[in-house]
């Protein structure tokens, strides 16, 4: 958004996010809210650290000229949300990264979050699932809008090629290799995909292996030795995080979302973009990026056994498993760029900051009326947009 014309600020709950010295590299400003000096550990450190931020934000409210104020994830939504309200400030958007499971043992925060929802200006969701939560909690429905991911396609088609990449990371060249980028997270379903590997482990006639990508919340030793018990333990490497996706995924062959919720998973747009054939389980938006037997194969959740037979299907099939990559790599370069992600939100800010001001039904009603925006073409005429407009985003952590 910077580079479109618009003078952003991000303001946050907590420092040293893994983006934040890149955002400031970027010319953004970055204002971070926090107090204290050891991490909150108990729920109630959590609510007088956020408490304390009510007053931080109001102030920072009232001091910039901010003339949108866009929020993310739940806690910037309660806490800035509020704030805002308080420093009277009316032109503001929220946004619904996730399926609203989160609210099952929050119920005070699922109240204050439908308390703020008729009190948002604009209401938007990454994907179709999100979308009908935030009507069902009371979210005005000529008022919520879809507004998708998207994912850069240049660093796929620039990364090191495949035989390069094996090479580096020590992979037979002809071995069939399976990826799941995902921190491991009970819900992320990495338990799903050992039993999975398990059970189709004795029918796999090729050499194989499975990378996995991601943070360590907790899970990893336990899921460890389950592959342990189960033989799977010199097939599976665990990498940990990893920066450069794109280099990973060249080396890959499968790609797996095992989760049993999503919101619009990023990693599966990574896969398709990569050219790798997938698996994914069918939750949440899943079903607005791939259609099954087109783009991917889609399974129920928590169901190893539909989950190994779809990886399996895929290993004894490879003209499916090229036809799979080559439909999930259009799909992505058509729909999916995040020259498509960054031309909508310029489109709904371009809206929302119009003069004279727009009904919110009538920015809605324009922002429908112009997807899929595919080029970074202006306004019509009768929409009047200042050149740098304030705008900022409230987020947990950049």
């Amino acid at each position: 958004m910077k580079a479109r014309g618009y003078d952003v600020g991000i303001l946050t709950f907590f420092r040293g996010g893994l983006l934040e010295s890149q955002v400031r590299a970027a010319g953004v400003d970055v204002m971070c809210i926090d107090r204290r000096e050891t991490p909150a550990v108990t729920r109630a450190e959590h609510w007088t650290s956020h408490a304390a931020a009510l007053f931080d934000f109001v102030r920072v409210f009232r001091r910039d000229s901010a003339r949108l104020v866009h929020f993310y994830l739940p806690a910037a939504y309660i806490v800035g949300g509020l704030t805002a309200l308080t420093a009277r400030q009316q032109n503001l958007v929220m946004s619904r990264r996730s399926l609203n499971d989160y609210q099952l043992g929050h119920p005070t925060a699922a109240r204050v979050e439908r308390f703020l929802h008729r009190r948002m200006r604009i209401l938007t969701a990454n994907a179709s699932a999100p979308v009908s939560q935030l009507v069902e909690e009371g979210a005005p429905p000529d008022r919520t809008l879809l507004l998708q991911n998207g994912v850069d396609t240049a660093p796929f088609d620039t990364a090191p090629p495949r035989h390069e990449m094996r090479q580096r990371m020590a992979l037979d060249q002809n071995a069939l290799v399976l990826v799941i980028v995902a921190n491991l997270i009970p819900y992320k379903g990495h338990a799903d995909l050992i039993e999975a590997l398990g059970n189709i482990a004795g029918r796999i006639d090729r050499d194989w292996v499975l990378l996995v990508a991601g943070r360590d919340d907790g899970p990893g030793k336990a899921l460890e030795e389950r592959a342990g018990e189960l033989g799977l333990g010199r097939h599976i490497r665990w990498l940990g995080p990893v920066s450069d996706i794109p280099a990973l995924l060249r080396a890959c062959d499968i790609g797996i979302l095992a989760s049993h919720q999503e919101g619009s998973p990023n990693s599966l747009l990574e896969y398709m973009a990569a050219g790798l054939a997938v698996v994914s389980t069918k939750v949440g938006g899943v079903a607005d990026i791939a259609t099954d037997n087109v783009e991917a194969l889609l399974v129920p959740p928590r169901d190893p056994v539909a989950l190994g037979q779809a990886i399996l299907r895929l290993m004894q099939d490879a003209p499916l498993t090229e036809r799979l990559a080559s439909g999930g790599a259009t799909r992505v370069r058509n729909r999916f760029t995040l020259d498509a992600c960054v031309d909508a939100y310029a489109r709904l800010y371009d809206l929302m900051l119009a003069e004279p001001p727009l009904p919110a039904e009538e920015i809605a009603r324009r922002y429908r009326s112009s997807w899929p925006v595919r080029s970074r073409t202006s306004l019509s005429e009768s929409v009047h947009v200042e050149a740098k407009p304030r705008e900022i985003a409230v987020g947990d952590k950049t």
